[in-house]
């Protein structure tokens, strides 16, 4: 049984490896037969964006699935969140970006400082250098669904049959790491283990991807409003910047109480079977993502 487990992990970590190869080989591909066609796609971020999701969400779909339809999902009995949960729900989510966003950047502020060098930051270079609509548009509305079906919804369907704790920690580890830099990766898997254990007890992905979407329109809508506010000398722009500062505080603030105390909840749940680490992590499958995306964390950071 043990090595039938294993051979599962390892089937999941090769599906995920080749989804994240499918992504960058097909981004390639693309862009170096397009671009001595059109050359002004290299340089015009919008365009880019756009391919860049096709290539990740849409072209590697249909083998993505092909492979873990072989791989027997579970189904999770649904339940719903009531409005006073969804909002502790909405708090912990804002706390654990901003906790793993801190630690992302110290850690590469210590590295820059070692190097002499920044690290450049894509969310941020992504940001504010794409059409306000493209923003909206596919990083806060395409993006958080097709990132919840993959990393919650079928990795989780497939992985909740060996216990709740190991598939929220396989599903954060995975999803953090798919971001591909160190910026990224902690708040990435922080929320993604919350969202994970969302799913876990509801069934229902509705819910993250809804928390999957505020939490990117903040990022990537709110944000560029708040940055113009700043440069402005608009009373009314700077009154309400200062306004949704103090109310982003008083969420984060919130949500860092609500995870102290619902912190043991977590720590309770069990897994189904013996030795949980060593079975999902050390195989083949897994040991071939997990070094696919250190390696290439590491190129983007030194």
């Amino acid at each position: 049984m043990k090595n039938t487990n294993q051979k599962k992990f390892s089937k999941i970590g090769l599906s995920y490896l080749t989804l994240g190869l499918t992504t960058i080989i097909t981004e390639i591909l693309i862009f170096n037969i397009i671009s001595p066609h059109i050359p002004q796609i290299i340089t015009n971020q919008n365009l880019t964006i756009i391919i860049s999701a096709i290539c990740s969400y849409i072209l590697p779909l249909p083998l993505f699935l092909h492979l873990l339809h072989k791989i027997n999902p579970a189904t999770i009995i649904k339940k719903n969140l009531n409005i006073k949960k969804f909002l502790i729900c909405f708090c912990i989510t804002m706390f654990l970006m901003y906790l793993g966003n801190i630690i992302g950047l110290t850690i590469t502020d210590l590295i820059s400082n070692l190097k002499q060098t920044t690290i450049p930051n894509p969310v941020i270079e992504l940001i504010y250098n794409s059409n306000i609509w493209i923003n909206i548009f596919l990083i806060t509305l395409i993006g958080p669904i097709f990132e919840e079906l993959f990393f919650r919804k079928f990795l989780i369907d497939r992985t909740i049959q060996f216990g709740p704790k190991i598939s929220i920690l396989t599903s954060g580890l995975l999803f953090g790491l798919f971001h591909g830099n160190l910026n990224q990766f902690f708040y990435a898997f922080l929320m993604g283990s919350f969202f994970a254990l969302i799913y876990t007890k509801t069934g229902q992905i509705k819910y993250t991807i809804t928390l999957h979407i505020l939490v990117n329109f903040l990022g990537s809508v709110v944000s560029i409003f708040m940055l113009n506010a700043t440069n402005s000398n608009i009373t009314l722009e700077i009154s309400l910047a200062t306004i949704f500062s103090i109310a982003i505080f008083i969420i984060v603030l919130l949500g860092s109480i609500f995870t102290i105390t619902n912190y043991k909840k977590f720590t309770k749940l069990q897994d189904y079977i013996p030795h949980p680490i060593k079975t999902s992590i050390l195989n083949g499958g897994m040991i071939a993502f997990i070094t696919f995306y250190i390696i290439e964390i590491t190129l983007t950071t030194i």
